[in-house]
Parts: C-alpha cells; structure tokens; sequence
C-alpha cells in the first residue's frame, strides 16, 4: 500500500495524528535549542521518514499493542541522534559500578605504573557494541572517564574513537579537551596543545593552555592565563576553576605573594564538597607548607583539619595525608613524630592488604625510613624473607618493577648492608638478569602514546643493563648503557615539548656521571668525559633561561654542587646563595639534595 493510498483511506485526523507522531522527535529537538550537527539530524530526519513509510506497509497487519511498540521504537531511535537511549543509561551505570568495585583493591597501585597501559582493554569493546547512539557514547565515555581517572592511555584512545563521530560544538569541546587532558598526563605536551587550540570554549583552553605552558617552562604565561581565569566573574566554577585556583597560588607563592596564595588555597578548601577530592589535598598540604615557612603556629591546627576532613574517606585518601605528615614532621625535624606514624600506619592499612600490594607498601615505608635516617631493618627483613614469594605469587613484570624499585632503595645503602643479606639479594639480582629479555618485550609493546611511562622505562632499562653494580663492581660498559637510556629518554622528551621532565632527566644524567667519575679512574672515565661535559654546559643554559620558581631553586642548588665539583666555585656560591635567600626549608628535599646542601653549607660557612 502506497501513502497515497494510505492517507486516501484515513480521516484527516488520523492523517494529523500520523504526521504529528513523525515529526515529535524533531520538535523536541528545536524546542531544547540544542545545537545540532547538520548529519546528525538529516540522518534523524531520514530514518524517521522510512519508518513512518514502512508503518503504512503493515499497519493493517498488526494488533494495537505491535502499534504502540512501533511508534515507541520509531521515537526511539529517532531522538537517539541526540540523547542516549534508555538502556545505554542503565548500562553506563551498571558498567563503571563494576569498574569501581574492581578498583577498590588498588590501594598502593599509584606507586607502581606497571601494565596499566594493558588494564580495562575491554571499555572499548563495551563502546563499540554496546553503545549504540552519539549521545549514548559520549555518556559512557563521562562515566568511564570519573572511574579511571588516573588511567590516561586506555581513556586516550576511547576519546580518540569519539572524535571520529559527528559531534555537537559541546560535545566535540569535551572530547577534544580530554584528548588534551590525557595526552599532557601521558607527558605528549605537543599533541596536548594541539588539541587545545582546537577548543572552541575559551575556558576549557585557557585551563588547558595554562597547564601546557607551565609544563613548558613558560610560568609567566601560564600565570597570565590562570590569573585570567580566577578572576573572570562569569566563568563556571568547575573542576578546572579550582586546579586553577592551586595552580595560581603556586604562582603567587613563587613571586613571594604568600597572602593571596594563602587566600586562594583557603577558597579551595572551603569548597570541599564541590571539588574533586585531589584538588583539596594539594590545596591543604600548600597552605600547610606556607604556615611552616612562616613558622605560623596554625600549621598544626591545619594539619589536624585537614585529617578531620578526610577522616571518613577512602584508604587511598589516609595514604596520601599519611604521605604528607610525614613531610610535614620532616620539615618540622620530628623524627620520633615520624616512626610513630609509619608504625600506625603499618597496623591500620597494611594489615589490610596482602600480595604484591602489601609489599609494596613495605618498600613504601622502607624508603621512608631510609629518606628519615630511621631504623629500616624490619622493612629490609619483611621483603628480604619472602622473595621467594613474591616471585612466585606474582607475573614476572610485577615482580620485575618490584625488584628493580627495591635494589635502587638498597644503592643509597649498600655499604650499610650487613654481610649476611647480600646472599638473598644477589638472588634478587640474578632473577633480573635472567629476566631482562622480559623486561625488553614489555618496553618494546609500550604503545607510543604513553612518553612518560617510556621514558621511565628507558630509564629502568638502563636499570637492568647496570644491575651487578649494587653488588659487584662496576662495568663501563653498563654506566655507558644506562647514559645512553637516559640521553634517549631526554631526546624524547625534549621531542614532545615537556621541559620540565627533559630539565630533571638533564640532572639525572649529571647525577650519574658525578656518580660514575668518582667509581672509574680519569682514564677509564675519558669515554664519558665528553658527555658530561657537554650535559653540565646544557643544565648551565638551561637553568639560566628558566623562570623564577621553587622549581628553578631546585635545579640551582644541585647544579651549583655540580659547578663546585667541576670546579667553578663562583658560579657555585652564587647558586647557593640563590637558593639561601628563597627561604625554601631544605627538610622538603630528598636526602640526596640535602647531602649537598649540607656540603655546600660548609664549602661556604653558612
């Protein structure tokens, strides 16, 4: 039957009715004044016609419940080109619950970075096939995106598939701002800025920019932007507002304007329940660190607010403030303070945890104890007697990572090793050797999107190319190779335009040939002598050309140690007195830092 004839046997009100069904979806969308992609509502438009064609094909032919279940169906799919549909609703839900409760096992997974590039592979199986409208993908993507926050990649190339799709303005903003997101996790700070000035909404790509620019080195004009943005009464309080808000006290810091810090980190704080849990963390723990330089007695009260504050949250959230007190008690120089809370921390938390997690916890505090000059060997003794264990119990890159992170806590204090121990750590190393092809296969399917985690393991790399030297003498050959990771690692991340990670990869090198020079004698070294030269002039150019910061005050203090090694003391006091007059307490630093802050201190009677 044609619609001719179709509507030639119809009264004029059925007819009405009729075409009055077909165009609601159309309606709907023009009454929400919703800004729509051109394809999107032609490819509406179109099918909703064929579907009403079709009606006038079988409509003689079924009963009055197969009609109401058609025109739901036409209605259905016809407003899908603009909201989800009902069961992609319930499935997004149901799908990250799962993903959540997975999730709550990973209490100490952010000290590790293993196989995360490999977790949740199946979300994009789920996007592909199970949802099936624009809208439907996009709201997947938002509740996936809330679950994993914190796993960049596997989010990177679910956004990347959305691009693809005909998007409104709005949603293709919010795609394009987590690519840009996800990529400046990842350390792509080219790729993330491309993204951002694809962004229509100036918000979204000021926030974005701002954090680019400061990964580049460029704090001026990233403080410029945040400054903007603060300050902009019409600007939405989001998420993003207040990591600018973090982001523009640091700047205010690093210019000595400690009350406007003092008064952004306080907004934050007061927002608590609007904001995302981390962006308060960093807000207490900065203001924290600014009462303490000032030796203000509300550090303490604030430290106890902040624990009250999170005093019912997650097991993630205790670690972290665990973290911070004891870099709160350490600039304080409390020791005693220290032990005490590492000891209640091991009851209260780790007792709660067992495999890999619970020995990662372990070497968590027994980094702390070594960093805090406390007594470390009942952590030593705790992996040193269950190595075995941790072999057998775990996949081989678990426990590689493990084992690697574990013997670079043991060089710091390999001559503090009693004799009795090196028998089962020279098990540990013997395991890494034999396992090194392991390691290589896993690097190598590193996808190439995730340059921090390459470069960490170019850096591990090195690692194991080097391992024999905590135990046995050293090889030229392994400190070539791991020069040589290091170089590769700063190449690419100087290719990326991350500067602040080719900046502290640059010292890192210094570190090791400073390291090395004293190990070989001046004949043996002359293969490195070039390489260090020329690294040592580059960290010089560097640093010069670097933006004030506490960053830059870092930088200055080690590389003034290294002038007074190479034997320019001018430029050496100069540095320390740099760093002398920022006030920044020298307890914030790590124990090596410190070493030469100490040394130095003495070179010049400070």
């Amino acid at each position: 039957m044609s619609l001719y004839s179709f509507l030639e046997e119809h009264s004029l009100r059925e007819t009405f009715i009729l075409l009055l069904l077909a165009v609601l979806s159309q309606i709907i969308i023009f009454s929400l004044k919703r800004k729509v992609s051109k394809i999107r509502f032609l490819k509406s438009l179109f099918l909703t016609l064929v579907l009403i064609f079709t009606y006038t094909l079988i409509y003689s032919k079924i009963g009055i419940l197969t009609h109401i279940i058609y025109w739901i169906i036409v209605l259905n799919i016809s407003i899908s080109f603009y909201f989800p549909l009902f069961h992609e609703i319930i499935l997004a839900y149901v799908l990250t619950v799962k993903i959540k409760n997975r999730r709550k096992n990973e209490i100490f997974i952010f000290y590790h970075i293993f196989y995360l590039p490999d977790l949740y592979k199946n979300i994009e199986w789920y996007y592909k096939h199970l949802f099936l409208s624009t809208p439907g993908k996009i709201v997947f993507i938002k509740s996936v995106e809330k679950v994993i926050e914190n796993y960049d990649y596997r989010l990177l190339k679910l956004n990347q598939l959305a691009l693809k799709l005909n998007l409104t303005e709005k949603e293709k903003d919010f795609i394009l701002t987590k690519l840009s997101w996800h990529n400046l996790n990842l350390g792509n700070i080219k790729n993330a800025e491309k993204f951002a000035k694809k962004i229509q909404s100036n918000t979204s790509k000021s926030h974005l920019l701002s954090f680019i620019y400061y990964q580049q080195g460029k704090f001026s004009k990233s403080r410029e932007i945040n400054h903007e943005i603060i300050y902009n009464l019409e600007v939405e309080k989001n998420e993003l507002y207040f990591i600018a808000l973090n982001n523009h006290a640091v700047f205010e810091r690093n210019f000595n304007i400690t009350l406007t810090a003092k008064n952004l980190y306080e907004r934050n704080i007061k927002n608590v329940k609007k904001i995302k849990k981390e962006i308060t963390h960093i807000a207490f723990q900065n203001l924290i660190d600014i009462h303490l330089l000032e030796n203000n007695s509300d550090a303490f009260n604030l430290l106890n607010e902040y624990k009250e504050t999170f005093k019912n949250e997650s097991t993630n959230d205790k670690i972290k403030i665990f973290d911070y007190e004891i870099t709160y008690y350490r600039q304080c120089n409390q020791t005693k303070k220290i032990s005490q809370i590492i000891n209640e921390f091991e009851l209260h938390f780790l007792s709660k945890t067992e495999g890999i997690e619970y020995f990662i916890g372990i070497s968590h505090l027994l980094k702390i104890a070594i960093t805090n000059n406390l007594n470390y060997k009942q952590y030593f003794d705790k992996i040193n007697n269950n190595i075995f264990e941790i072999i057998r119990n775990n996949s081989k890159i678990e426990a590689l990572f493990f084992f690697m992170d574990f013997l670079d806590l043991m060089k710091s204090i390999r001559n503090q090793i009693p004799s009795n121990y090196f028998q089962n750590l020279s098990i540990i190393s013997s395991f890494i050797n034999s396992e090194k092809m392991t390691f290589s296969n896993y690097f190598e399917n590193i996808p190439i999107e995730c340059i921090n985690h390459r470069c960490l393991n170019l850096r591990k790399l090195g690692e194991v190319e080097n391992i024999d030297y905590i135990f046995k003498k050293l090889e030229l050959q392994g400190a070539v190779n791991k020069i040589h990771r290091l170089e590769e690692a700063l190449k690419i991340y100087k290719e990326y335009d991350n500067e602040l990670e080719a900046i502290a990869t640059l010292f890192e090198i210094l570190n090791n040939l400073v390291e090395y020079q004293t190990y070989f004698s001046q004949k043996d070294f002359s293969p490195l002598l070039q390489t260090q030269k020329k690294n040592y002039n580059d960290a010089k150019n560097i640093i010069s050309k670097l933006e004030n910061s506490p960053l830059k005050m870092r930088y200055e203090l080690e590389l003034s140690y290294y002038a007074f090694i190479f034997k320019e003391v001018d430029l050496s006091q100069q540095l320390f007195e740099n760093f002398i007059q920022s006030k920044i307490s020298i307890n914030h630093f790590k124990k090596p830092l410190q070493e030469y802050f100490y040394f130095l201190k003495q070179k010049f009677k400070h």
